[in-house]
């Protein structure tokens, strides 16, 4: 015969059993929905970015190579004193759409990616501003200081295309990347899938 109040017991614990697990499974529940399907909303939002930047910078890129011959060009009219026949035209800078409406968005990509991409980016701004000076200013430009700005430009291209073709596959390969390459991100929410 068994008391009634241990058999009262073993139900309540069986009940508080009950209970604790069914809060684990809730608990469970919401770390999986919450924590998970925000990794993989970040992780969709960079590997769009990654293409769209990897676009960009494809475009950009086919024509650095003619700028920067240009450039070398204008340095040696100058230097040959032909600086005044050079016939520049008026432009205006267009900026790089994709990059200015993702720059806040930058972190999506992952820790590995960001320095690069910022690095090509702001270098390309740059060169852009120096080639407007550069057709803006060329009549009233002491030459000595056309020619600096013109080599300068020069290897400044130089520098962001060897930038450029490195970054380039890595943008290719982050846009590219599977959400469940590994499952440690399940253990440390922390941890997300940009860091490749």
């Amino acid at each position: 015969m068994t008391d009634p109040l241990v058999a009262a017991a073993f139900a309540l614990g069986g009940a508080l059993f009950t209970a604790v697990l069914g809060g684990l499974v809730a608990v469970l529940g919401v770390y999986l929905t919450q924590f998970v399907a925000e990794n993989f909303r970040r992780f969709k939002d960079g590997s769009a970015l990654a293409a769209a930047l990897l676009g960009e910078l494809r475009a950009y890129r086919q024509g650095f190579d003619a700028v920067r011959d240009a450039a070398k060009d204008w340095e040696q009219a100058s230097l040959a004193k032909q600086k005044d026949s050079l016939g520049f035209r008026s432009i205006e800078l267009t900026g790089m759409p994709v990059w200015e409406a993702a720059v806040g968005k930058v972190g999506l990509l992952g820790v590995g990616l960001v320095e690069d991409t910022v690095h090509v980016y702001s270098r390309l701004n740059g060169i852009s501003i120096s080639v407007d000076i550069l057709h803006r200013h060329f009549k009233d430009m002491p030459d000595v200081e056309f020619q600096l700005r013109c080599r300068l430009t020069a290897e400044s291209l130089e520098e962001v295309m060897a930038r450029a073709d490195l970054l380039m596959p890595k943008l290719q390969a982050r846009a590219e990347a599977r959400f469940l390459k590994g499952w440690t991100w399940i253990v440390k929410p922390w941890r997300w899938h940009g860091d490749r």
